[in-house]
């Protein structure tokens, strides 16, 4: 249950997205819906089944806290890069670049942790 909660979850930031007229759109900019898409897949998911073992093993707060953490990470780096990119638009293209390496490798991260966890419990 756990798993599809942040489905549920990735589903509204998925439902935004598609507000957004795909017509006029470079197509820097549909990969990077696309990786906001997969992104928010891999991360609300992997957050919730790595607070649901946490919940099981007695580790909830711990896992709270983390999941709470690279949840700000991600929000945080994002209006970072927005500010920054504001203030020096000709490196537009590489603060965008690593801002989504940063948050493909943390949704990727804790997708895995996620499920591996909790699966470790489930099999005992």
């Amino acid at each position: 249950m756990a798993f599809f909660i942040g489905i549920g979850f990735s589903a509204v930031d998925i439902a935004v997205i598609f507000i957004e007229d795909f017509n006029n759109l470079s197509g820097f900019l549909l990969i990077l819906i696309i990786l906001n898409i997969i992104s928010s897949l891999l991360f609300h998911p992997g957050t919730a089944t790595f607070m649901k073992f946490g919940k099981l093993s007695g580790h909830g707060i711990m896992t709270y806290i983390t999941s709470s953490i690279l949840h700000t990470s991600i929000d945080g780096g994002l209006v970072y890069t927005d500010i920054y990119i504001l203030t020096h638009i000709k490196q537009y293209i590489i603060s965008t670049e690593l801002f989504w390496a940063f948050t493909m490798v943390i949704s990727i991260s804790i997708f895995l942790i996620g499920i591996l966890k909790l699966n470790s419990l489930i099999r005992d």
